[in-house]
């Protein structure tokens, strides 16, 4: 009987433990991570600390390149909408926009199967694939500021228009508008928040209600009735999510004029490079107050950052999906001067 010390790393659930130590998955997962808090004398298998030791049993000696190394939780960030189906032959290009789109579902897969919820997705290289560039690297080595602010305007408007065309539907006299309506918003972002992060959220929802009847009851639920429960908590993750789009959806509608048009969308990306990015190429960004934000023209997708309104939202989302992350605290107030100052005429 082989015996190896962990030690709890923050973000860790003795799920995830025992998907990364003993390559298990799902129910295996989770029926191994009951193992570990009995082996440990853990009493609530769902309340484990950072920096204590776990001793993981093992029937033979754990071989070195069998244990995989904890990773870091990434958690949801805001994406960008995602294409649905649409018969434009124009919009079946692979332009930049479609490409960050497919990049972006493959990390969170890939992130996923770290954990054990999911497959791995082929052919992703997350040491090159986890960074996507949409502006030439050359257009920001100037040190002409309001050059690289335009160049940079102009790569973030390009992503834009892209968004429209592949998001942007006909209305009942066959006729697009031009920009994004909320309906056709939440529908290209739940899309892909389905694709990318659906099947491992659904798993979590049955994790979290398990252990919360093992606590209580002191015994496991049926199968039938994790899957009943982790539905409805998944359900209710997805209300709370829509919520949060239709309060952001706001936000970005700058004009009010409840579409999102094209300098709106494109205040959004730049929302979303700028967020944690500090680089030797930084755009400085410098509204009224004389904040400063740093953007690259590079999205990296392991930048452990969300959307957030306030410290209460943020604490709500660490709730859920039990991870660091460094809070992007978007007002409209900061979305209007960013928009202002980059693409209004």
């Amino acid at each position: 009987m082989g015996i190896q010390t962990y030690t709890i790393q923050k973000g860790d659930t003795l799920t995830k433990i025992a998907a990364e130590h003993y390559g298990l998955k799902g129910n295996e997962a989770y029926q191994k991570a009951l193992e570990i808090a009995k082996d440990n004398n853990i009493k609530n298998p769902n309340l484990i600390y950072a920096g204590a030791n776990l001793n993981l049993l093992f029937e033979d000696e754990p071989k070195a390149d069998n244990v995989q190394q904890p990773q870091q939780n990434v958690p949801m960030k805001q994406q960008p909408a995602i294409e649905h189906e649409n018969k434009n032959p124009e919009a079946d290009v692979v332009n930049t926009y479609q490409k960050l789109l497919n990049m972006q579902k493959q990390y969170f897969q890939y992130q996923d199967a770290k954990e054990g919820y999911t497959e791995a997705p082929k052919d992703f290289n997350p040491e090159t694939d986890s960074k996507m560039r949409f502006i030439d690297a050359k257009a920001l080595e100037t040190d002409d500021v309001p050059a690289k602010v335009q160049a940079y305007a102009a790569a973030a408007l390009e992503l834009a228009e892209q968004d429209i065309e592949a998001n942007d539907t006909k209305d009942e006299n066959g006729k697009k508008d031009g920009a994004i309506s909320y309906e056709e918003f939440e529908k290209s972002e739940m899309a892909f928040f389905e694709a990318s992060q659906g099947a491992a959220m659904r798993l979590r929802a049955e994790d979290q209600f398990a252990m919360e009847y093992l606590t209580e009851h002191g015994v496991l639920p049926d199968e039938a009735l994790i899957k009943e429960a982790g539905e409805q908590i998944y359900e209710g993750m997805i209300t709370q999510y829509k919520a949060s789009l239709g309060e952001m959806f706001q936000v970005f509608d700058v004009d009010g004029s409840g579409l999102l048009e094209k300098t709106e969308i494109a205040t959004g990306y730049v929302m979303q490079d700028a967020s944690t990015t500090v680089t030797e190429n930084a755009i400085k960004l410098i509204g009224s107050n004389d904040e400063v934000l740093m953007a690259d023209g590079e999205f990296d997708f392991d930048d452990t950052a969300i959307y957030v309104k306030n410290s209460d939202e943020a604490k709500e989302y660490q709730k859920m999906f039990g991870t660091d992350y460094i809070p992007v605290y978007y007002t409209a107030e900061r979305v209007k001067e960013i928009h202002n100052n980059m693409f209004a005429a």
